[in-house]
C-alpha cells in the first residue's frame, strides 16, 4: 500500500513543493484541509471512500448475483458455493437468453411491419443512383 504519512507528517522531512513553505508548513495546510482530510483518514483506516461517505457499504449488482454481500459471512462450504454460485449463473444465463429471444422477436415484428417490398416489372421506369467519380473531379462541383 502506498505510505503519504512520510510526506504529509514529517515536518523535517527536505522535501518541500511549494517555494517559500517548508515541509512543516505544507503538513499543517494538509491536517486543516476538510478534503485532504478526507482521503487521509482513508489512507490511514484503509477504508472504501463509499463507507465514509454514507457509513455503509454499497451493495453492488454483482454482490447480489453471486450473494456476496460485504460484511455478511456465508455458512456454506466452499464446495457448496461454488456449486449453489454455478447453478444462480446457470439461471441468469437462462434468464439473458429468453432476453434476446423475446427482444429479436420484437425486432423481427417491428421490421417486418415497416418494410416494403417492391415488385418491379420489365419497362418499369426507376431511378438509377450513379456514384461513380472521375479522379480529378469533385462530384459536389460538378453540375450534372
Amino acid at each position: 500500500m502506498l505510505s503519504t504519512s512520510k510526506l504529509l507528517d514529517d515536518p523535517h522531512s527536505p522535501v518541500s513543493w511549494i517555494e517559500g513553505y517548508s515541509a512543516e508548513d505544507i503538513a499543517t495546510m494538509q491536517r486543516e484541509d476538510a478534503d485532504i482530510g478526507i482521503v487521509r483518514t482513508w489512507l490511514e483506516k484503509d477504508e472504501n471512500p463509499t463507507k465514509l461517505m454514507l457509513g455503509r457499504e454499497v451493495i453492488q449488482p454483482v454482490h447480489l448475483i453471486t450473494k456476496n454481500i460485504p460484511g455478511h459471512l456465508s455458512p456454506q462450504t466452499a464446495d457448496e458455493w461454488i456449486a449453489d454460485l454455478s447453478l444462480r449463473l446457470a439461471e441468469a444465463h437462462a434468464c439473458a437468453r429468453q432476453n434476446l429471444k423475446q427482444t429479436q422477436h420484437r425486432q423481427k415484428r417491428d421490421y417486418d411491419l415497416r418494410v416494403v417490398e417492391h415488385h418491379y416489372s420489365e419497362g418499369d421506369l426507376v431511378y438509377k443512383l450513379d456514384s461513380t467519380t472521375k479522379f480529378g473531379q469533385s462530384q459536389k462541383l460538378s453540375t450534372g
